[in-house]
Parts: structure tokens; sequence; C-alpha cells
């Protein structure tokens, strides 16, 4: 049985309530900015803790080992290269081969070939056909991706522990030699939309990631499916969607009741975060080995 029921209000309806906080749900520009209000409730939410509810695992993503494709056409100068159809090589992915600059990235990728950061170096005068072989060491997060909560191999039974990227960048003499992961990072969680995995994996593998989803928001006012949010709660976004929309209207003394009920419901929400005890009896200080603990309080908001 699910520790949460959740909210059978539809998105529509909670907008037509917010707007109606000033009369107004007849008005298709009220409506409309009650919608930006509701989805910046959301949002705002959603920046104030790590919640429970929250919690998902990904679909489990296969784990590659480094592999070879053999007549790849390249030429000196070149940042790209004609590859045999179904290469499987994948943007992110590191290409070691003749003319290949240590460390280099795939930026792009086709049917019958790639492109890569860095051009070709040291290949004779014309069109040099080669082997390349292909490293994965980025591997996609979830769409919905918010926090990591865990990554996890499946096969070899080993739980990834994150590591910070400027500890690993101060200790790693060769972060390209392949081996059996251990660690993972999220430097470029922002700019990819990956994690990676260290050192690149040396076989295959299959890798479960639980993480900390967003909030799934309405793109219109019109939409009717329920509000993303236990039903205990559901008057707490509401509230304060309430708030930010009389706000905006310039009804700021009504405005101020709802942001105290939202203030409310919040605090209430971080108290009951407590309901589950998921972490071991003890303290580890968050920068404990150069790793940020899963028991570190730096992600605890102290406001409320």
């Amino acid at each position: 049985m699910a520790l949460f029921n959740q909210s059978t209000i539809p998105w529509v309806t909670a907008v037509q309530v917010v707007a109606d906080s000033a009369g107004a749900s007849a008005d298709t520009e009220m409506t409309n900015r009650a919608h930006r209000s509701l989805r910046a409730a959301f949002q705002f939410l959603g920046g104030k803790a790590r919640w429970d509810f929250m919690r998902t695992e990904s679909t489990t993503l296969r784990i590659i080992a480094p592999f070879s494709v053999t007549g790849v056409s390249a030429s000196a100068g070149q940042a790209s290269a004609a590859a045999p159809a179904g290469h499987g090589i994948l943007i992110d992915d590191v290409i070691v081969g003749d003319g290949f600059l240590k460390g280099v990235r795939v930026s792009a990728t086709a049917v019958s070939g790639f492109s890569f950061a860095a051009a070709l170096t040291g290949l004779a005068a014309g069109v040099n056909v080669i082997t390349a072989t292909a490293t994965r060491d980025f591997y996609d997060a979830p769409s919905d991706w918010r926090t990591g909560y865990s990554v996890r191999l499946l096969n070899s039974k080993v739980a990834l522990r994150y590591v910070q990227r400027r500890y690993w960048d101060r200790i790693i003499s060769d972060e390209f030699s392949v081996s059996s992961p251990e660690m993972y990072d999220m430097f470029s969680i922002g700019g990819k939309g990956k994690i990676r995995l260290i050192p690149p994996p040396a076989q295959t593998d299959q890798m479960l990631q639980r993480y900390y989803r967003r909030f799934t928001l309405a793109s219109v006012s019109s939409t009717a499916t329920p509000l993303d949010i236990p039903e205990d709660y559901e008057e707490v976004p509401i509230a304060w969607a309430k708030w930010h929309f009389l706000t905006d209207k310039g009804s700021e003394d009504q405005a101020t009741t709802w942001m105290s009920l939202a203030k409310e419901g919040i605090a209430t929400m971080l108290a009951e975060q407590t309901s589950l005890s998921d972490e071991d009896l003890r303290f580890m200080p968050g920068h404990f080995g150069g790793f940020v603990s899963d028991n570190s309080t730096r992600a605890i908001p102290w406001d409320y």
C-alpha cells in the first residue's frame, strides 16, 4: 500500500481555484496568470527539499565495454571521420586510435560517421583507414532527474560512491584507463544530463539509478491531469500560488494570508520528512574523505 495517496485535483481545477481567489476564474487572461503562478509554486516547492515522496528509480541502463570499429576513414586535420553503418559510437564517447588526441570525445554522430572535438594529427596525407576504439564513461540521467540518491551496478553488485570532481582531479593519474567502476561524478549533469562512471568501465554491466525526480508541471492551464503531489499536501502549492497570483495582481493585503498558510504547510511537510528512517544512526561529516556523505546536513533547509 502506498504511503501517500496522490492528489486527484485536476490541474485545470487548481488553476480555477487560484484565479477565484480574486474572483477571476472566468477571465482567460487571469486563468493564464493563475496557471503561471501554480507552476511557480511547484518550482519553488521542488527546490525547498529532497522530498521523500519524490524518490524513484530509473529504468536499467546497459553499461558498455570499450569496443573497436574497423574501417574508419579519416584524414589529417579533419574533425570528423566516416565509419561503417551501425558503428555504435555515441556522443561523449572517448575515441582512441591513430591520429586522435588523448581524451578526445565524440561531438556528433551520423549513421555512417562521427565528429569529435579536436582535429586528427599525425596521419599521412589523404584518406587513412584506421581502427577506432570507443570508451563510454558518460551515461544518461533520467529525464525527470533533479537530485541523485544512489547508483548501483547490478551484474557486479557494486554500489558506486559519489566523488567530487575537484577531489578526483587532484589524485587521478589517468582518468581514461578502463577498470571496474567504483565511483561516479555529477560534474556534467547540468551541461550534458549525464553522470560519469569512474574509472571508465572495462566490462559490460547494468546500472540502476535511484533519484529524486522533478515535479511534473502542466504546460497549459486546461490540463486535466491531477496535481503531482500527495493528497495530504495538495493545498500547500495552491496556497503559495494564490499568494503569487494576488501579489502579481496587486492585492498584497489578501496575499499575505495565503503566504502564511503556505509557509505553515511547507514547515509541516519538512517536519514529516523524518517519518521514515532511511539512514544509519550515526553522523559522518559531509567532507569526510573528500566524498559527500548521505548523512551530511548540508541539504537541510534551515529557514523553516
